[in-house]
């Protein structure tokens, strides 16, 4: 079984959603950092995510700023 740093996943994908990415990565292994990517960032995706096991929210589109940003806050969280 191998271990990463972070998994990055949109909300948003054919045939599996977002949450049920983070549930089935959660329910192998929690303390792997899970970050959702979506472009329906309002109060209740945050909300939801947060309940859901993710661990940071980003909303598109993204720039690369943004993208180094939220990889180096997880990598710190696993420290």
């Amino acid at each position: 079984q191998e271990n990463f740093d972070l998994v990055i996943t949109d909300l948003g994908m054919p045939g599996l959603a977002g949450w049920e990415v983070v549930a089935r990565i959660k329910a192998i292994k929690s303390s792997t950092p899970v970050a959702l990517l979506t472009g329906w960032a309002n109060q209740a995706d945050v909300k939801l995510a947060k309940e859901s096991g993710v661990d940071l929210i980003l909303a598109k589109p993204i720039t690369s700023k943004d993208l180094t940003a939220m990889v180096s806050k997880a990598i710190q969280q696993t420290k």
